[in-house]
C-alpha cells in the first residue's frame, strides 16, 4: 500500500510556477494536486493525452478548448487528448484541484 498527503508530496517543476504536487506517478498515470492562489492565471497548454480534473476546494475556472466552466467543489471535468486547456483561479480564495493524466 502507498499513502501520502498533498502537503508531503514532491513539488513538480512547471513553466507556470504553480504549486503542483505529485501524489503518484508511474509509467501509465499521474495523480497531481494543483493549488492555485487567488488571482493565479495559467497559460493554455495542449497535451497529447487525456486529463481529468476534480475540484477539491474553491471555484477554479476550467477552460477546455473554447469552453469555460467555473467549477465547484466535487465537480469533475474531462479534457480529451489533443485539446487545449488551462485552470485559472479568478476568485478570492485558494483553489485545489486533483489532476489525473494518462502518461503516453
Amino acid at each position: 500500500m502507498y499513502q501520502t498527503t498533498y502537503k508531503n508530496a514532491k513539488l513538480r517543476q512547471n513553466p507556470f510556477n504553480a504549486d503542483v504536487r505529485v501524489l503518484l506517478s508511474d509509467e501509465k498515470i499521474d495523480f497531481l494536486h494543483l493549488e492555485l492562489e487567488p488571482g493565479k492565471m495559467l497559460a493554455k497548454v495542449k497535451i497529447d493525452v487525456p486529463a481529468y480534473f476534480y475540484t477539491l476546494e474553491g471555484n477554479p475556472e476550467v477552460i477546455v478548448d473554447n469552453q469555460n466552466i467555473v467549477s465547484k467543489k466535487d465537480e469533475f471535468q474531462y479534457c480529451p487528448a489533443g485539446s487545449e486547456h488551462c485552470i485559472n483561479n479568478p476568485g478570492n480564495t485558494k483553489a485545489r484541484v486533483l489532476v489525473i493524466k494518462l502518461v503516453s
